[in-house]
């Protein structure tokens, strides 16, 4: 048994692809120039050192580093699940 849709039928499916098509497009450079600038070309930092901590269930990162624009100091950035936190201090206090 054939169905005979016709141009109609060719047309909408078409069009769908179509749609799908620029939605697609869309989505993926809105994802890539996300953040100020094009995702692959944002700068990475090296860590000085990555910790997992295990606390009572949650999964908790700590990440040490100097930064670029205060070579003297030194920050912590706590991630977890819910909630994360900085805390920076002075080489000089270590």
């Amino acid at each position: 048994m054939k169905i005979d849709l016709g141009s109609f039928g060719s047309y909408n499916v078409k069009k769908r692809w179509l749609t799908l098509g620029i939605v697609v497009v869309l989505l993926v450079s809105t994802y890539l120039f996300l953040d100020k600038g094009w995702i692959f070309m944002t700068k990475t930092i090296e860590t000085d050192a990555t910790v997992r901590i295990e606390a009572a269930g949650l999964d908790l990162r700590a990440y040490e580093f100097t930064p670029e624009t205060a070579p003297h100091m030194t920050c912590i950035f706590v991630a977890g699940t819910q909630k994360s936190g900085l805390f920076c201090f002075s080489k000089k206090n270590q």
